[in-house]
Order: C-alpha cells, then structure tokens, then sequence
C-alpha cells in the first residue's frame, strides 16, 4: 500500500484532478479487509494536515457530490477508488479527530502543535462497491444513456398473471371441438425498478409526471422495445445533503414491462389465430387521434432540473 496520496478527480470538462482540491493524506494504519456474500469492504486510517480548507473540503472529495449543470445534466465529482483495488470507490469518510492541541480562534476550533504551527486531522476511510457503476461526466453521453448510465441501481421481478379468454378461441385435440368453458392464458410481464442515487435538486419531476401511465416511443435502456415499458409510479427519499451540503434524493422509478406491447390486446379471432395485435387508434370528437397508451420518449427521465 501506498504511505501518501492525493486527490484526483475529473470535472465536466474532462480535466482530470478539476473538481477537487489536491489534498496530500498519509496512511497510518494497516487496512482491514472484509470480504463475503454482501461483497468487499476496506477500512483504513488516514491523516491530513489541518486547515479549514481541509476540514471542509477532503470529506468531500473522499466521496464526491454533484450539482445541476446547464443541459439538463448533472455534474458529478465521482468518490477517490482504493488505490489498489480500483473498482472499490470511497463511500464514506469520517472525521476520528484532530492531533494537536485545540486552540479556539475567531469562533472556530483550530488544532495547533507545540510553536502554534497546524496540527493534524485523522479520519477513517472506507471503500466499498456502491453497487452501481459510476463514471466521470466525460464517459456518459446523452441522453440516451445520460445518467442512465451510472449511479443507477436496477432490480426485475418476473410476473405471470392469467388473462381470461372465450374457450371457443380453442380446440379441444381430441376431436377438434369448441372449448365451450372459458379458459385463461399466460401472460408474462416484468416489474422493473430502476433506484437513482444522489440526484440534485431542484429536480426535474415535471418530466417524470408527463411520463406516468405512458409507453416509450424508443427503445429503452437498451433491451426494452418500443411500446413495451410503462412507467406507472416513483418514489422520492427524504431529502439527504452531500458531503459539499447540496441537498439531493434517491428516486425510484417503477416501469412495467410487457413483451406483447401495451397497445396490443388479445384477439380471438386474429388473421393469424388467436395472439395479440395492435389496436387502431380511435377519433375524438374533435378529431384528435387516441391510443390506450400514448408513446413518448423516456430520454427525458434520467436528467438534471437545471435547463
């Protein structure tokens, strides 16, 4: 292990070391080490020279924050990677204490050694996998995938649920007779949630509400066709404020996926047997073409509030 680092960091320019402040740490303390079924963490000690521009800042930059950039985009300084394991990025960084003596100065408390030069600051480093990809603002592009594309955590259930049907769409093999019972078929969705961390406010939830209850006119996050998802909810968390106090919420977005497309519907007696096929849009009165789910873009969910 390394006994010195310092902070790099990429801004939305791409500059590698902009967005945070170059603070040199030394180690201290062996590592300790936890691997398991939850994954792998590592815990380890390390010491700053005091400042207030330290005792602000290198929390901080340890585990990065983010703000609304023009575009609708987000600017993220990402977490410090163990310098070893890179793909263990910094989740949290606590201040132990300082080392010196405490010497209170113009209402703040400052850590001084013997002769008034500064003391030191001890915290406790821990780098784990957050458990969604991050990336620096020059590696995404976008939208699409924009945001979509890192600190997103996304979770599918499988569903089957029967849909009711005339038993007369079928046969019996036997003697080829009309099912005169009504039967049911399986039809197959997925429940898919898609967890967004650390998004800044203010948030652009106008766009979100547009999107309730609506199908996507493009293809989505890659494997999901046209017609097949349907955003029928989010959730907010309670507002929480990164290490630089911009406040931000984890959103949850529900989408229903169903492979026959929301706009097909079963039909009995279908050119091709009975299946599901695309419903005619029918006319308002004063002329407006409906569907039972409009399609629009979801390329507008996965932005930032600022325009």
């Amino acid at each position: 292990m390394p006994t010195t680092g310092q902070l790099v960091g990429d801004d939305i320019a791409g500059n590698h070391g902009a967005g945070k402040t170059g603070i040199t740490y030394d180690w201290i303390s062996e590592e300790t080490e936890e691997c398991g079924p939850d994954g792998t963490r590592i815990t380890v000690t390390v010491q700053t020279d005091y400042s207030e521009a330290i005792r602000k800042n290198f929390g901080g930059d340890m585990v990065g924050y983010q703000t609304n950039a023009a575009g609708n985009k987000i600017s993220r300084v990402i977490p410090e990677p163990h310098p070893l394991k890179t793909w263990l990025w910094c989740t949290r960084c606590d201040l132990q204490s300082g080392i010196g003596y405490p010497n209170e100065s113009g209402n703040k408390l400052e850590y001084l050694k013997v002769g008034g030069t500064p003391g030191k600051l001890r915290w406790t480093v821990t780098y784990e996998d957050p458990g969604y990809d991050i990336k620096t603002d020059t590696q995404i592009t976008g939208p699409p995938p924009g945001e979509l594309d890192r600190y997103v955590v996304r979770k599918s259930t499988a569903n089957i649920e029967a849909l009711p049907i005339e038993g007369t769409a079928w046969k019996w093999s036997a003697d080829s007779k009309e099912i005169s019972e009504r039967t049911t078929i399986p039809l197959t969705s997925v429940a898919l949630e898609y967890t967004w961390y650390w998004v800044p406010e203010p948030l652009r939830e106008s766009a979100w509400t547009s999107l309730l209850n609506k199908t996507n006119l493009n293809t989505f996050d890659t494997n999901y066709i046209a017609g097949t998802a349907l955003l029928t909810h989010y959730e907010k968390s309670e507002r929480i404020k990164d290490a630089r106090g911009n406040a931000c919420r984890h959103i949850t977005f529900f989408i229903l996926y169903r492979p026959t497309l929301w706009n097909n519907f079963y039909r009995i007696d279908g050119a091709n047997g009975p299946d599901f096929y695309a419903v005619t849009s029918v006319t308002l009165d004063g002329g407006t073409p409906v569907r039972p789910f409009d399609l629009l873009t979801y390329d507008t969910i996965f932005t930032g509030g600022s325009a």
